[in-house]
């Protein structure tokens, strides 16, 4: 009788651990879908914790919904268009080892104001009116682009040396570039700068309202370096910015 009871408790944790294998298998095939589908905006995230996870993707999807926004709707339409994305996003949780993922995302269809049998006025890329910065960080673009291209009047510290990384992240000079680069070399630990670490290392995207990368920052138990020269900075020199950070892999 014992040894009944052993095998029909055998057989019930078995089929429990089949049925989760299955279920994360079914998910991982879905976030694979909307990955590769142009019709879909997401954002992820991996910490120890689910809610931090949760949190830390949600503050990229709604950068990711914003920046494609203003992109892609007449500026009139963007409040509206933000408050029905908030409303359609959905999530999809799963985990890594002990870590927990959450995968957030909304249907762009499900972005416009509008039902799709309606006329909605649509900017082309590239042509989307975005606010103008401020002399300040006009300023501030200006010199870094100089520095970029080798103009600067103040040269990098000779015993400074960009690596292939740093080549690669500065490389990134628009907003649309930060997204795919985050999710191409970051762990799964990121978000917006009001949920970045106090302590551990980690690097920064700063970026102004019309979507121009302003800065490359590293960050390091408090302390603030410029990847493009290796200078101490600071996120307190970009007012008026905002900012991704990521942990890399």
């Amino acid at each position: 009788m014992l040894n009944k009871v052993i095998i029909f408790i055998f057989m019930v944790l078995s089929c429990s651990t089949g049925v989760c294998q299955s279920d994360a298998r079914q998910a991982l095939v879905e976030i694979n879908t909307i990955k590769s589908s142009p019709d879909y905006i997401y954002a992820e995230a991996t910490t120890s914790d689910s809610k931090t996870s949760y949190d830390n993707a949600m503050d990229l999807l709604e950068t990711f919904i914003e920046d494609w926004i203003k992109s892609n709707c007449d500026s009139t339409e963007v409040s509206g268009c933000i408050t029905k994305a908030s409303k359609n996003i959905l999530q999809i949780k799963t985990k890594r080892g002990s870590l927990y993922r959450a995968f957030l995302y909304v249907k762009k269809s499900d972005v416009l104001t509008y039902a799709s049998d309606k006329d909605l006025v649509v900017v082309p890329l590239g042509e989307t009116k975005k606010p103008e910065p401020n002399k300040q960080q006009t300023e501030r673009r200006d010199s870094l682009r100089h520095e970029q291209d080798g103009n600067s009047v103040k040269a990098p510290s000779k015993a400074y040396l960009v690596d292939d990384f740093g080549k690669k992240m500065i490389s990134i000079r628009a907003f649309e570039g930060i997204e795919p680069f985050v999710k191409q070399y970051s762990n799964g630990n990121m978000g917006k700068y009001k949920t970045l670490p106090k302590m551990g290392t980690y690097y920064v995207f700063v970026y102004n309202r019309s979507g121009e990368v302003m800065s490359h920052l590293s960050y390091n138990d408090g302390a603030w370096m410029n990847i493009l020269n290796g200078n101490a900075d600071d996120i307190k020199n970009y007012p008026g910015c905002g900012a991704i950070w990521f942990q890399r892999k």
